[in-house]
C-alpha cells in the first residue's frame, strides 16, 4: 500500500496551533508573505516548494542507529538515489542546475534543507543533494536526488572548517607568565598540566643536577639556575577544556547541544595545545628584545623607545666616543645578535657573554637587539653603553681613550611562544567534525538533531534503554524471513593513533600491545578461532601513559606525574591530538607529592600547587584512587598510573560505553534477523530506533528500517535477543549486595539519565538504585546484583 510523502525544500517554519501543513500549502502566498515580513526568510510567494514527484517512482529511506559494520558512522537516515521530474517547479526550486549559464545558481556541493512530510506533518528532516541531471535532446528530463537525515547540518554549517576559526581570544594572554601559569592547580578552562616537550623529567629532592643525558631534574633543591635543573618555559604546554570548544562550536554555528556531551567526564576533558616547535619544521623562533630600560643613570645622546636604542650623535666628537656591547640570558640554543639600522654588526652564542665591544659611530643610529632561540623561553636581554674620553699624554697616563662611565640596559626577549599565550597559534590541526567526531566514537554517543538544530546526544546503551516495548507481529511477514549470525565478525580491535612518544613505545615494548588498545577474538567451543573479519574502531588521538617519577634521593615512587611529548632520543614529536583529564595538586605530601623546580634563567624558583595530566576522570579533580575514579580514557583495563596497586576496574571506555554495542555483536545466543512487513503510517510515524519489538513472542533490537514509500514495504534489520530486552539496554532498580566484609564496595554505572554515576556501598550492605545495564566499574569482586 502506497505511503503518501511530501518534499518540503527550504528552513520553513512548523506549523503553530492546530495548523496542519495541508493548511499552509494551501495558502502559501499569505504565510510566505508574512514569515518574509516578520522573519527575512526569503521564502518566495509565488509556490510552496513541494517537489513534483513520479507517480511509480520508488523512494526508500533507511533509518538506523549506528551502522555496526562501520563503527565511525553516527546515527542518521538516508536514502538511496530516486528521481523526481524536471518540471518548471522543480527547475526554479533547483535554479535549473543543469545550466552553469544561470548566476547564482545552485552550487553542486550544496544540501539543501528539506522536510519530509506524511499525513500533512513534519515525518523527516534532513537535506537533500542533486545528484545528477538527465539531459534529453538538450533538455533536463529527470533529477536524481537523495536524502540525508538531518545530522548532515554538522558537515553542512562546518564543512571543513578547523578548530582555529572558532574564537578564542578572550583566553589569550599578551603578558602570558608561563611560571604563573604552572603555579595555577585551578582546573578552569586553559590550564597547564606538567609535561615535557623534549627531554625526560627525574626527580631527585638531594642533588639538583644530575648531569643525566637528554633528562632534567625538576624536584626543587635551592634557587641556583644550572643545566639540566628544573621546568623551564618551553615545557609548559596548555591544554584547553573540551566543554569550552563545544561551547563555542555551538555560539559559532547556531547548535545547541543537550544530553551526553554536557555531562562532566565529557565537558571536563581537556585538549593538549601542542604544536612543535618552529624549529622541528626547519624554521627558527626569534623575537625583538623590548621594555628597555636603564639600569642606572643615562647618557647625553642616547635614547630608549620600546625595542629601539637611538643614538643622535657627539657633542664633540674628537674628544668623546661610546662603545656597545649585548647579552642574554637562556638556556639551550640561541643567538644573541646586535643590529643597527636593521643591519647586524655583533652576535654571541653563549649565555651571559657579551658580543664584541663595538664604536658607535658619529652619526644617528638606532639599535636593536634580536634573539633566535631553538625552542620558546623568555630571555632577559642586557645592553652595555661604556662613555669614553680621549687624553692626551700626560706625566702618569699615556695617551689614548678612557673609560668615563658605563651604564646598563635591561630588556627582554620573548621568543617562540614565550611571554604570549594566543590560543589559536597552539590548536593542533584538527577540523572541527574530526573534533566532535573524536568525542562521538571515544565515549560511543549518538545525535539526534531538530529543525531549531538543538542536538540531543546520548550514550548509545541510553539511546537504547529509553524505546518502549512494541509489538508488532501483526504486520510482519514470518512466512519467509532470514536468520544469520549477528554479526560477519570474528574479533574487534580498540586502539588509538600509531604510537609515537617515548612512554607509547616503552608501553608496546613490555606488554606488546599499544597503550588503552582493546583486543578480543572468539573461540570456538572446541578451542578453534572462528571465522570472520575484524571488527576495528581506531580513534587518530594519540594515547600517552603517563609517567609517575620516583624520588632518586630516597627510592620512593611519588605522585609527581607528566605527559612527555617526545621519543626515546627525545626529539619532540609531531603527535595526532591528544586528550587528558587533569588532577590539581594541592600541597606537597612529602614523598607522595613534592615541590617542583621552574628556572627562569636568572633563578630556580619553587612551586607546590600545580596540575598534572591523568588518564582517569576524577570528578573533584583528586588523584586517582578505587574510591573515586569514574571513567578512564583508555579501551580495555589500564593500572592507575598514580598507584598502580589501587586501581578500580572497569572503568575503561568499552567497559562505560561499548557494552551494548558488542553484546549486539559477539553474544553467541544472538541472532540476526531480517524481515519484511507493511508497517502502518501511525506505526512508522511513531516507532522510535530506540524501541524494542515484539514478534511472535520473541524480544528485537533495531538495527535499522528500510521503508519504500511506494509499495508501504519494510526492510527491518534486527538483532534477535531473546524472550526478554538485551540486558545492556534494561533500565531497571537493581540491588547490588556488598558481600565482603572488610572492603566497602566502590561503583560505577549508568543512571538512568543517561550519565555515568559513582556510589560506595558499606560492607555486608547493599544498595538500590536505577540504572541502565548493570554495574560497570568496580573496587572489588566479591558483589552480587540483582533486579529489586
Amino acid at each position: 500500500m502506497r505511503i503518501p510523502i511530501k518534499l518540503l525544500i527550504g528552513n520553513v517554519p512548523e506549523p503553530t496551533g492546530s495548523e496542519t501543513w495541508g493548511d499552509i500549502i494551501d495558502n502559501w502566498e499569505a504565510y510566505a508573505l508574512n514569515w518574509n515580513a516578520t522573519s527575512s526568510l526569503g521564502v518566495d510567494p509565488g509556490q510552496a516548494p513541494v517537489l513534483d514527484m513520479f507517480g511509480d517512482e520508488s523512494v526508500s529511506i533507511k533509518s538506523v542507529v549506528k551502522d555496526l559494520s562501520d563503527p565511525s558512522k553516527l546515527f542518521t537516515e538516508y536514502s538511496r538515489s530516486f528521481t523526481i521530474p524536471a518540471s518548471k517547479k522543480n527547475n526554479r526550486i533547483f535554479k535549473h542546475y543543469n545550466n552553469i549559464d544561470i548566476t547564482n545558481g545552485l552550487d553542486s556541493r550544496e544540501l539543501l534543507p528539506v522536510k519530509i512530510l506524511m499525513n500533512n506533518s513534519t515525518y523527516k528532516e534532513g537535506n537533500i543533494q542533486i545528484e545528477s541531471v538527465r539531459m534529453d535532446k538538450g533538455v533536463a528530463s529527470s533529477y536524481k536526488i537523495n536524502f540525508i537525515g538531518k545530522l548532515s547540518e554538522l558537515a553542512r554549517n562546518m564543512g571543513q572548517d578547523r578548530l582555529t576559526v572558532l574564537d578564542f581570544s578572550a583566553l589569550d594572554d599578551a603578558s602570558f607568565s608561563a611560571e604563573d601559569a604552572l603555579s595555577s592547580n585551578t582546573l578552569g578552562e586553559l590550564i597547564f598540566p606538567l609535561s615535557s616537550r623534549s627531554d625526560r623529567f627525574i626527580y631527585d629532592t638531594d642533588t639538583a643536577v644530575k648531569n643525566v643525558e637528554n633528562a632534567k631534574n625538576i624536584a626543587y633543591v635551592n634557587s641556583t639556575v644550572a643545566d639540566g635543573y628544573g621546568i623551564g618555559e618551553n615545557d609548559v604546554i596548555g591544554a584547553l577544556k573540551v566543554g569550552t570548544i563545544i561551547s563555542k562550536i555551538e555560539s559559532t554555528y547556531g547548535f545547541t547541544f543537550t544530553g551526553a556531551l554536557k555531562n562532566d567526564y565529557i565537558s571536563n576533558l581537556y585538549l593538549w595545545l601542542h604544536q612543535t616547535d618552529k624549529s622541528r619544521e626547519g624554521e627558527i623562533n626569534s623575537a625583538f628584545a623590548d621594555d628597555f630600560s636603564y639600569d642606572t643613570n643615562s647618557l647625553s645622546g642616547i635614547s630608549l623607545n620600546d625595542n629601539t636604542i637611538s643614538f643622535s650623535g657627539y657633542a664633540s666628537p674628537t674628544y668623546n666616543r661610546y662603545l656597545i656591547k649585548a647579552y642574554g640570558t637562556f638556556t639551550g640554543e640561541a643567538v644573541v645578535k646586535l643590529r643597527r639600522n636593521g643591519i647586524q654588526v655583533a652576535s654571541v652564542e653563549v649565555t651571559n657573554n657579551y658580543t664584541t665591544e663595538l664604536v658607535i659611530p658619529n652619526n644617528p643610529g638606532n639599535y636593536t637587539v634580536l634573539v633566535e632561540h631553538n625552542g620558546s623561553q623568555t630571555i632577559p636581554v642586557k645592553v652595555q653603553i661604556t662613555h669614553q674620553t680621549y687624553e692626551q699624554e700626560e706625566q702618569f697616563l699615556p695617551e689614548g681613550w678612557y673609560d668615563e662611565e658605563s651604564i646598563l640596559i635591561s630588556g627582554s626577549a620573548s621568543v617562540g611562544s614565550a611571554g604570549k599565550m594566543i590560543i589559536a597559534d597552539n590548536l593542533p590541526k584538527m577540523k572541527i567534525i574530526d573534533f566532535l567526531s573524536s568525542i562521538f566514537k571515544m565515549f560511543n554517543v549518538i545525535a539526534e538533531i531538530d529543525s531549531e538544530l538543538n542536538i540531543t546526544t546520548k550514550h548509545y546503551d541510553h539511546f537504547m534503554s529509553e524505546g518502549s516495548l512494541k509489538d508488532v507481529s501483526k504486520y510482519i511477514s514470518v512466512d519467509r524471513y532470514d536468520v544469520g549470525r549477528p554479526n560477519l565478525y570474528s574479533s574487534m580491535q580498540m586502539e588509538f593513533a600509531d604510537p609515537k612518544v617515548a612512554m607509547e613505545l616503552g608501553y608496546l615494548a613490555v606488554n606488546g600491545q599499544q597503550y588503552g588498545e582493546l583486543s578480543y577474538e572468539l573461540i570456538g567451543n572446541t578451542g578453534v578461532r572462528l571465522s570472520g573479519n575484524e571488527y576495528k574502531l581506531k580513534l587518530e588521538n594519540q594515547r600517552v601513559p603517563v609517567e609517575p617519577l620516583t624520588n632518586l634521593a630516597v627510592g620512593n615512587v611519588t605522585k609527581v606525574i607528566y605527559t612527555q611529548f617526545a621519543d626515546l632520543k627525545s626529539a619532540e614529536q609531531n603527535i595526532k591530538p591528544m586528550f587528558t583529564y587533569a588532577t590539581s595538586i594541592l600541597v606537597p605530601q612529602g614523598d607522595v607529592s613534592g615541590p617542583i623546580a621552574f628556572t627562569s634563567n636568572t633563578t630556580v624558583s619553587e612551586i607546590i600547587t600545580y596540575v598534572q595530566p591523568s588518564n582517569t576522570y576524577v570528578p573533584s579533580g583528586a588523584i586517582p584512587s578505587r574510591t573515586n575514579a569514574e571513567v578512564g580514557l583508555y579501551f580495555g583495563e589500564e593500572l592507575n598510573e598514580y598507584n598502580v596497586s589501587d586501581t578500580i576496574g572497569g572503568i575503561g571506555l568499552w567497559s562505560s560505553f561499548y557494552r551494548g554495542t558488542t553484546a549486539m555483536m559477539f553474544d553467541e545466543d544472538k541472532r540476526s534477523v531480517k524481515f519484511t512487513g507493511e508497517l502502518p503510517q501511525g506505526l512508522i510515524i511513531d516507532l522510535k530506533l530506540s524501541d524494542t519489538l515484539l514478534i511472535n513472542n520473541s524480544f528485537y533490537n533495531i538495527n535499522s528500517i528500510d521503508t519504500n514509500y511506494l509499495t508501504g514495504k519494510s526492510k527491518l534489520d534486527l538483532t534477535l535477543v531473546g524472550r526478554s530486552r538485551l540486558d545492556q539496554f534494561n533500565p531497571a532498580n537493581r540491588v547490588i549486595s556488598n558481600n565482603s566484609t572488610s572492603a566497602i564496595l566502590y561503583i560505577t554505572y549508568m543512571s538512568t539519565s543517561g550519565e555515568i554515576t559513582t556510589a560506595s556501598i558499606a560492607t555486608s550492605s547493599t544498595l538500590t538504585t536505577a540504572m541502565v545495564g548493570t554495574v560497570l566499574g568496580r573496587s572489588h569482586s566479591d558483589y552480587t546484583v540483582a533486579l529489586a
